[in-house]
């Protein structure tokens, strides 16, 4: 994992950055850590056409898209249960803020 001034500096270069943090065995105790930037509209725009075929899929490209520093990509998304458990912890970052609509 990264400190403090590391996780800053990487705020610095690719704006705001999320820790992702997954178990890599049915133990618990193997961990992958990796820090991703906030997505961008051509990833999510990939992302919710590869939805609608696999989450899978849809959380292999986020990873390897918006990656940025700490573990290999590829120790979740070569890991089935890991790539599961990532998926599920993504859903977040394809969310958006809620607006309001309003007759008038």
């Amino acid at each position: 994992m990264l400190n403090q001034e590391e996780i800053t500096a990487l705020n610095k270069l690719h704006g705001q950055t999320y820790t992702l943090h997954i178990p890599l065995n049915d133990e618990l105790t193997e961990h992958a850590t990796m820090y991703l930037k906030k997505i961008t509209r051509p990833v999510y725009e990939i992302v919710v056409k590869a939805l609608q075929k696999s989450e899978l899929d849809a959380a292999t490209i986020m990873i390897n898209s918006l990656w940025v520093g700490g573990d290999p990509a590829t120790s979740i998304t070569e890991n089935f249960d890991a790539l599961r458990s990532a998926t599920m912890a993504l859903v977040p970052m394809l969310t958006a803020r809620t607006g309001e609509l309003k007759k008038n």
